[in-house]
């Protein structure tokens, strides 16, 4: 007994809420432009890109659409001379919403299925001038009988745009995204994928709008930033920084007779003593002495001297009652430090884990 294989007529109906400008046209088609001037760095002629919200990167995207393919498919379908499966159409402008959805909406298909219960799927793709796909919709139906000798599967196809637009940006090198919660602070940074050989951005859609910054570097080391909720160029404002700074345990002394050292309280919560160093253009003598802030105002007992350069320490023991004593001292610099018989600044800095392994 010979099957016979039942013709299916296919039909493809789309909804879709956007606009744009298409027409058919040869193969041969136009690029997208290129955002920037084309010359080696094409940072600083930027001025905006796409992504102030995404229903303005989706009018962009459609304005680049530069092919719809259409397409059915199904598990159990078999090739012949009186099938069509796919529809192509080339566009020169971007889509033309009304024009091309009555293109789409009239689109037939015929295909030879062997499995009337296998799901038969439709899909139409909207992509770029090299194939990068900027929307795509698709839907499942089975066929059912409208006579007896005519199968019918119908579909409605919501055609939504992707999650990540190629946006063209001249010889970008790389870029992050800034997002930021709604007090401005940041809260996640997020690499933007480039395509080097297609001098574009791989934007994901959902920053479009939102708070932040996107910061890209070009290829000619020049930098920019654009506002994600408007899409234009940051211009920078210039600030002018000064610092105050502070070493903390150290004291810069020059061409005195006299060293005293009263430890800060803030050294001395801390466990920090002091490192003193001691600047003299001429030999002289001079008095050293240091002391605590606690309530017994504990003096030190002894002051160590290095001349710089040296690698000898010499140590002086500190005179009581008049807890000072007088060096005689030639022309140099000196690091001098003290010695208090509680061990303070001994303290200053937590052990460091100890290894417990052997070997």
């Amino acid at each position: 007994m010979k099957i016979k294989i039942p013709t299916v007529v296919l039909l493809l109906l789309l909804s879709l809420s956007f606009t744009g400008v298409a027409q058919v046209i040869p193969a041969n088609t136009t690029p997208a432009p290129i955002i920037g001037d084309g010359s080696s760095g094409g940072g600083s002629t930027i001025e905006s890109l796409p992504i102030g919200s995404i229903a303005e990167l989706r009018a962009w995207a459609l304005e680049q659409s530069r092919r719809i393919y259409s397409g059915v498919w199904s598990a159990t379908s078999l090739k012949g001379s009186n099938t069509v499966t796919t529809h192509t159409r080339v566009l020169t402008n971007g889509m033309d919403i009304i024009k091309d959805m009555e293109y789409l909406n009239n689109l037939k298909f015929l295909m030879n299925i062997h499995n009337l219960q296998e799901e038969i799927s439709l899909y139409s793709s909207i992509d770029d001038s090299e194939g990068w796909n900027l929307f795509y919709g698709q839907a499942s139906s089975r066929a059912f009988a409208i006579s007896d000798n005519e199968l019918v599967a119908n579909a409605k196809i919501v055609i939504r745009m992707n999650s990540y637009i190629p946006i063209p940006v001249n010889n970008a090198k790389w870029a992050t995204i800034s997002e930021r919660d709604e007090y401005g602070n940041v809260i996640a940074y997020h690499q933007v994928t480039v395509i080097d050989y297609k001098n574009s951005l791989y934007f994901p859609v959902f920053f479009a709008g939102r708070a932040g910054e996107m910061f890209v570097e070009f290829k000619d080391g020049t930098q920019s930033f654009f506002n994600l909720q408007n899409g234009k160029k940051m211009n920078p404002q210039q600030v002018t920084s000064q610092v105050s700074v502070k070493m903390l345990g150290v004291v810069g002394i020059e061409d005195t007779n006299a060293v005293y050292i009263e430890v800060s309280e803030r050294d001395y919560d801390e466990g920090r003593s002091t490192t003193v160093q001691l600047t003299l253009s001429q030999a002289t003598w001079v008095a050293f002495a240091s002391w605590l802030p606690n309530v017994d105002a504990e003096k030190a007992y002894s002051v160590r001297i290095r001349a710089s350069g040296s690698d000898k320490t010499q140590e002086y023991k500190i005179i009581e009652p008049a807890y000072y004593v007088p060096v005689a001292l030639d022309a140099g610099r000196y690091y001098i430090t003290f010695r208090f018989r509680s061990g303070f600044g001994e303290d200053e800095y937590t052990r460091p884990p100890q290894n417990t392994g052997k070997g």
